[in-house]
């Protein structure tokens, strides 16, 4: 669906058109594979559901993280879809991350990860702005917020729908039912979005979620984690010199000291000085005077 062949995809409903007649170009295919514009957390991998459509820390399958590549094994057939699975095929050769010039993480997105621009980094796959998977989405968030549950049927038609694309794979997940979730102490609405993250992750639209859900203050000052570092793999790499890793081998790209976000502030962003400019009757958002 992100790759040159499926671009007239019938889940597509609103792209930007990229084409070589056009001399046009993807610049997102640059910003993921060269400029670390974007990039997995461990905090994105470990939201992914193991294939018992349960979380990490409540699945009867254990989650590994070495060798690199193992933490994939028996988990939602999207996680090797969307993040470049160590030891897959890659340019002709086992993918491995490069840490020095690829991504900082130790993750690389899949998504949108056409091989032939990693040469030329002039790619025209088309950028997905709208579809038909993030309206299932937007249908069970909608219901459920509104009347605080939803029925079997209601996530029959969104949610599972979304994942029966995979039921040949033997790691497509169960569906999502109301006994499943209390007879395994879940909460509805945390499955909901963790759905939604894993769907739509690198699709630009997490922050905007975080925001919606006012959950922002507790999400976002947290330290920023990568995979956890193989010195097998990296054996010409330093730890606490060349990379830092947290007490249990997990890459840290951002310190949580670095990182602030301000309930009273942050939930707006700035007006524009232009359109106070224009309009002396606009007062500019708290905080940012």
């Amino acid at each position: 669906m992100f790759l040159l062949p499926g671009e007239d995809s019938s889940e597509h409903i609103l792209s930007y058109r990229y084409s070589e007649d056009a001399n046009t170009y993807n610049p997102r295919i640059r910003g993921v594979i060269v400029d670390f514009i974007q990039e997995p957390t461990k905090w994105l991998a470990d939201a992914f559901l193991c294939k018992d459509g349960l979380p990490l820390d409540k699945s009867q399958y254990k989650v590994e993280y070495l060798p690199l590549g193992k933490e994939f094994e028996n988990r939602d057939p999207r996680m090797a879809l969307t993040i470049w699975k160590p030891g897959d095929s890659f340019l002709g050769a086992p993918f491995v991350p490069n840490l020095s010039n690829q991504t900082k993480t130790g993750y690389m997105f899949k998504k949108y990860g056409d091989e032939g621009s990693y040469s030329n980094i002039r790619s025209q796959i088309d950028e997905i702005l709208m579809r038909y998977a993030e309206v299932l989405l937007n249908y069970a968030e909608a219901t459920y917020e509104l009347n605080e549950s939803i029925s079997d049927s209601d996530l029959d038609i969104s949610i599972n729908e979304i994942r029966r694309r995979f039921d040949s794979d033997p790691n497509c997940l169960p569906g999502l039912t109301n006994i499943f979730v209390t007879s395994n102490n879940l909460n509805m609405r945390e499955e909901i979005r963790r759905e939604r993250r894993v769907e739509m992750a690198a699709e630009s639209l997490r922050y905007d979620d975080l925001i919606r859900w006012k959950v922002a203050e507790a999400e976002l000052p947290q330290e920023i984690l990568g995979a956890k570092f193989d010195q097998e793999t990296y054996p010409n790499v330093v730890p606490d010199k060349d990379i830092n890793l947290n007490e249990d081998g997990f890459i840290i790209v951002q310190s949580k000291k670095s990182r602030t976000f301000d309930v009273e502030k942050n939930y707006l962003f700035p007006l524009p000085l232009r359109e106070l400019s224009l309009n002396l009757q606009l007062t500019q958002n708290e905080g940012w005077d």
